[in-house]
């Protein structure tokens, strides 16, 4: 992750905040792979 980036989604759930990113995370067990999906901005646009 870079600064400016924006997590839109863990695996295939879609995430609208940073809890509902936190509570996602603490579900899964110690070691289980999450694919974060994001967007990043180029030249200031998303």
């Amino acid at each position: 992750l870079l600064p400016g980036d924006i997590i839109t989604g863990a695996d295939d759930i879609e995430i609208a905040s940073m809890t509902q990113l936190s509570d996602y995370i603490k579900s899964k067990r110690v070691g289980t792979k999450v694919t974060i999906k994001l967007m990043r901005s180029t030249n200031g646009t998303y």
